[in-house]
């Protein structure tokens, strides 16, 4: 099906432990876009509602099918229960961190349990790999992302949080591209609840379209 790379990996923190998540292309239709399968995937994974903070409440960071196809399309969903309304909640952001996600050759990736220690995610060549985040516990977002390129690309773009998300405020957002925000619903907590500092993404798979001169 033309507008996604076709692959969704869940990831659990606390094992390491990766999958696949098989997405026929009659639900990509029926919810169509990030926030549409995005809020489905989360109320199949999560029938009873679980505690924001809890470690078995999902974190899903989704492209949709037009990400990535043209200028201005790198827009990403974060979907998640809210720990300031305790709803589903879903928060977009632009920049360039939703193409890059799609660029290394993933729709969404899901994220579960708790790591024991601060790490970050890098996604590149359609692998997902867990590194250490110690050292950047405590960076505000902009030195985060600063540092990320360092230890990654400087063509990789940081979906991150700072200390309001490590402390679990409430309504902390997650910050990419240096000040682009994803800031409904205190996402960010959530992050930090999972001991996630970063999702790095970096890569140049193109995304297949039905038209690609129009």
């Amino acid at each position: 099906m033309n507008g996604w790379m076709g692959r969704i990996v869940r990831i659990d923190l606390e094992t390491g432990r990766q999958q696949d998540v098989p997405v026929g292309d009659g639900l990509r239709r029926q919810y169509l876009g990030g926030r549409g399968l995005g809020v489905r995937l989360y109320a199949d994974l999560c029938p009873t509602p679980p505690d924001p903070f809890a470690a078995d409440n999902p974190l899903l960071f989704m492209t949709g099918p037009l990400t990535g196809t043209v200028m201005t399309s790198g827009r990403y969903q974060l979907i998640s229960r809210s720990p300031l309304t305790g709803t589903i909640c879903d928060s977009s952001s632009g920049g360039s961190f939703g193409a890059a996600l799609k660029g290394a050759g993933l729709d969404g990736l899901i994220v579960s349990g708790r790591a024991a220690r601060p790490v970050f995610l890098h996604v590149h060549d359609g692998q997902v790999e867990v590194r250490d985040a110690s050292a950047l516990w405590g960076m505000n977002t902009q030195e985060t992302q600063q540092a990320l390129r360092q230890r990654t690309s400087p063509r990789a773009s940081a979906a991150c949080i700072g200390p309001a998300g490590e402390n679990r405020v409430l309504f902390a957002a997650v910050m990419n591209d240096r000040d682009r925000a994803a800031g409904r619903g205190g996402l960010g907590a959530v992050m930090g609840a999972k001991n996630l500092k970063a999702v790095v993404a970096e890569g140049g798979q193109p995304t297949a379209v039905a038209d690609a001169d129009g």
